[in-house]
């Protein structure tokens, strides 16, 4: 895993056309980071669908996907604790 990790909280699935954070994910991975941020609050889930499409273009075996389940009131909420 890259000690570098590329984020999506804040644009892919919203401030961010699909394909331009496609070839931001393509362009990093190219570079080296293997580390992609991403999860179900962000872009409420829309980050989590581009991030994937994107990564569903490599090999599995050289990037890292973490998950963590959100508690049910978080979700149901929007806040995290």
């Amino acid at each position: 895993m890259s000690t570098i990790n590329l984020g999506s909280s804040l644009t892919y699935g919203g401030s961010v056309e699909e394909q331009g954070a496609i070839d931001c994910i393509h362009t990093a991975y190219d570079l080296g980071i293997t580390f992609f941020d991403t999860a179900n609050a962000y872009a409420r889930g829309q980050a989590k669908v581009v991030v994937g499409r994107a990564l569903k273009d490599f090999p599995r075996d050289p990037y890292v996907e973490l998950r963590q389940r959100i508690p049910e009131e978080a979700r149901r909420t929007g806040t995290l604790p």
